[in-house]
């Protein structure tokens, strides 16, 4: 039993990752994208919040937007003639248990995240490279009930 008072809330989370692959020689780079699927999923028990994993949605974009975002990044992607970088916008929405008080940022901070990354490449053929996560937003959706 939590010793505190926790609500229940709604929220919505925007969320930009950056990750590199590095593709052998005879790989399409044109149609990587197409052939990798990225997956997100919150870290169990990294979180200090409630999390019902049942009413997530997730969904997620390509993107190049966001580079000045992330300028050290951006950097790095462009000296890295080997490596084939993607940005990723990801909404996520779901239904959380916050300790009473916390703010939706605060919360989305507090969630850890990873990338599930599958493909039919073989390890010679594509290398996952570094992956990093960056929260451009987080709002409540909708206010319920105080849970004891």
């Amino acid at each position: 039993m939590k010793s505190s008072f926790y609500e229940k809330k709604k929220m919505r989370i925007y969320l930009l990752t950056v990750h590199v692959c590095y593709p052998a020689e005879n790989i399409n780079r044109t149609s990587l994208q197409e052939d990798i699927e990225i997956l997100l999923n919150p870290i169990a028990g990294e979180t200090s919040i409630g999390l019902d994993y049942n009413s997530l949605i997730i969904s997620s974009d390509f993107t190049s937007e966001f580079w000045d975002y992330v300028p050290e990044l951006a950097k790095r992607a462009k000296e890295d003639s080997s490596g084939f970088w993607q940005q990723m916008i990801w909404e996520i929405e779901g239904e959380f248990e916050l300790p009473s008080g916390m703010s939706s940022i605060e919360a989305a901070r507090s969630i850890s995240w990873d990338l599930e990354f599958q493909y039919e490449f073989s390890d010679e053929e594509l290398e996952i490279g570094s992956y990093s996560f960056h929260l451009l937003s987080s709002d409540f959706v909708e206010l319920n009930r105080t849970i004891e």
